[in-house]
């Protein structure tokens, strides 16, 4: 795969191969969450609720309690499939693929387990659309899909090196071509992480220019990208996470 191709293809899966073995767990888990959030209008406030618990423990912020209690919730979701199988029940086919998306979320290994949440998502927009209308539903989500891969594993072309305020607090100097942290933009990354407070990337992105940041697509992203999740490469570059 070329840069070109990363930054134009609306094939999940050559998206998909190109970082499954490049990707920590954590981003490949928090690409399942991002991707299902693409369903965001199915969720009930309780489902809802407990994929913010997965992402937030992908990120050390939610107790093992919290993750086995998101774990039971999608797990219920999914049982009426088994019953299915054994002739008990015949649930909707929208809510079978649905729910399926929801439980691969916490599946592993996570290359397998996002692999499953993007074929499910694309599966819910096709069976909502119906026969006539579900290869262009599909086709517009594999769209969205490669949109949540680009926020959240970034241009893997596009090397940066970040030297962080715990760098310089070591005594090391950041060369020209490296991207320096300071203290401060360090502390509003943290925030908006912990908070999700997205509205406040601008300032970051202040901040960082007050460091000496000249990097447009970074300065970009954080000014006008449209739509941010939970692992956005950007921010994730601002708080040395992978």
């Amino acid at each position: 795969m070329t840069e070109s191709d990363w930054l134009s293809t609306d094939s999940p899966s050559r998206l998909f191969q190109h970082v499954r073995s490049r990707l920590s767990a954590r981003k490949l888990q928090l690409l399942a969450c991002g991707c299902c959030r693409l369903l965001d209008g199915l969720f009930s406030d309780t489902q809802r609720a407990m994929l913010a618990v997965v992402e937030r423990h992908a990120d050390g912020l939610a107790t093992r309690d919290e993750y086995q209690g998101a774990i039971d919730e999608f797990g219920r979701g999914v049982n009426p499939l088994f019953q299915t199988e054994l002739g008990f029940s015949s649930p909707n086919p929208v809510s079978t693929a649905f729910a399926q998306a929801l439980m691969a979320t916490v599946s592993t290994p996570a290359d397998f387990a996002l692999q499953r949440a993007v074929d499910w998502v694309g599966s819910v927009a096709a069976r909502e659309a119906g026969t006539g209308a579900a290869m262009n539903a599909r086709r517009e989500m594999n769209r969205r899909v490669c949109g949540v891969f680009r926020e959240v594993a970034g241009n893997p072309f596009c090397e940066r090196v970040v030297a962080g305020p715990e760098w310089t607090a070591a005594g090391g100097r950041a060369a020209p071509w490296m991207l320096r942290v300071s203290e401060t933009a360090r502390g509003i990354a943290l925030g908006v992480q912990t908070e999700q407070a997205y509205d406040r990337l601008p300032i970051l992105a202040d901040a960082l220019e007050d460091d000496g940041c000249t990097d447009d697509e970074l300065l970009f992203h954080f000014r006008h990208h449209p739509t941010h999740l939970r692992g956005c490469w950007a921010l994730d570059l601002v708080l040395g996470k992978s």
